[in-house]
């Protein structure tokens, strides 16, 4: 199974400085898809917070979407700036979507053998079973980000697919796509 710094020395394997724009666009693609999942995700945690962490959440949640939208920007204009070709984003795009489903498919079997072991504990294993629960939920959690990640690079997938050379500059002069908060 390919790990994400793999996936990363195979993008930059041979890169030559005309390859270079693609590889940045692709690194800030990725650092802006993990920053909407932790965008996400706070606005889950503060949707059921309790009133006395609202204000801290409200202030990470503020600071994360100030974040997205600077790295937004960037990767707009890297993609404006790139001259990139759709077939090379989408080879890209389409890595990005296989790593991201390979590491669903194994996130999904962990929770499911966790789930499974919990099932056999003792009665008496409460303590066991409250740390096991944690780390189910830790790993759902990480699966609903994945899956968001995937729908992300699936949309933009179909995007690029259907893009020519000069729809691409134009789109990246325009803010490089939709810009989900």
């Amino acid at each position: 199974m390919a790990t994400q710094e793999e996936f990363h020395a195979r993008l930059m394997q041979g890169q030559n400085a005309d390859n270079l724009p693609l590889w940045e666009w692709n690194e800030l693609r990725n650092e802006l898809t993990r920053e909407r999942r932790d965008m996400v995700l706070t606005q889950r945690q503060l949707e059921v917070a309790e009133l006395s962490a609202r204000p801290r959440l409200k202030e990470r949640l503020h600071q994360a979407e100030e974040r997205v939208s600077i790295l937004h920007k960037a990767w707009a204009a890297c993609q404006a700036e790139g001259n990139l070709r759709p077939a090379a984003m989408a080879v890209v795009i389409a890595e990005r979507i296989e790593f991201l489903t390979r590491e669903l498919e194994d996130v999904e079997n962990q929770i499911a053998v966790m789930r499974g072991w919990m099932a056999e504990l003792p009665e008496g294993a409460a303590q066991a079973r409250e740390l096991a629960q944690k780390d189910v939920d830790y790993k759902v959690e990480r699966v609903r980000g994945m899956k968001d990640a995937r729908e992300w690079e699936l949309e933009w997938s179909i995007k690029v697919s259907t893009m020519s050379d000069s729809q691409v500059a134009l789109n990246a002069s325009q803010g490089g796509g939709e810009h989900r908060s």
